[in-house]
């Protein structure tokens, strides 16, 4: 049971949707709590409201980690990041942006990823919680796939309300990192199918992995229709996010 004098020994991981944020408290990995409010709308005073709510978050944790869930997020090799500002490599990207751009690096695949997030977010949590370091999914995502198996070829496809983040690896390469917005679960099966054609994925021998709240029916039928060997880890892993985020630490 997590109280005032043992909450050190804890980490309080948070994902952060456009409709939702989860909390889970880890204890070496382990998932010992989790909970989830819906957001009435996405913002700072529903955000803090939530916060301030629950009496589990209010513990000194030995660490707190944030996953920042956004569309627009870019992969670029680590030395890049040295090189130029991060600014400049995702305008080069998207285009001009209003908000703040940050990036994580994520040294055991030599890569940084490169994303938006508004600053009432980052203002938000870091006053409540003064050590937290924050993430974006893809790289939370990322790390937690990369601590699996990654030598036969596999699709792992995490949906959230509007869009998708689509990763294929294959013999310990990542062959793909990207995101798409969709509007029906034509439009997941779409992108999957093609990514899966453009980098010469075999239909026959990719496992597709699903991941998120979002997986309908619908499209877990759709997509065991072209590829058969297709799982939905939508319930089995509806924490891996949270629980990944044990590996940022």
């Amino acid at each position: 049971m997590i109280n005032s004098s043992n909450a050190h020994q804890h980490q309080l991981s948070i994902e952060l949707s456009d409709a939702k944020i989860r909390f889970a408290i880890l204890k070496e990995k382990s998932l010992l709590k989790e909970f989830s409010e819906n957001l009435a709308e996405k913002s700072r005073e529903e955000v803090e409201k939530i916060i301030k709510n629950h009496s589990d978050l209010q513990y000194d944790f030995g660490d707190v980690t944030l996953s920042y869930s956004e569309q627009k997020s870019t992969l670029v090799p680590v030395q890049m990041i040295s090189e130029s500002q991060p600014e400049k490599l995702f305008k080069f990207c998207y285009g001009d942006t209003s908000e703040n751009i940050d990036y994580n690096r994520i040294p055991e695949l030599g890569i940084a990823n490169i994303f938006q997030i508004p600053l009432w977010v980052k203002s938000a949590f870091v006053i409540n919680f003064p050590v937290i370091n924050i993430y974006h999914t893809n790289t939370v995502f990322l790390k937690g796939i990369f601590n699996e198996t990654v030598f036969k070829p596999k699709a792992h496809v995490l949906v959230y309300e509007d869009y998708f983040n689509l990763i294929i690896v294959h013999k310990t390469h990542l062959l793909l990192s990207n995101s798409y917005v969709y509007k029906s679960t034509d439009d997941v099966a779409y992108h999957l199918l093609f990514a899966l054609e453009q980098k010469e994925v075999p239909l026959k021998d990719v496992e597709v992995n699903l991941y998120g709240d979002q997986i309908s029916s619908e499209l877990l039928s759709k997509l065991k229709r072209d590829l058969k060997n297709t799982k939905d880890h939508s319930t089995k892993h509806q924490n891996f996010i949270l629980q990944s985020q044990a590996l940022c630490v």
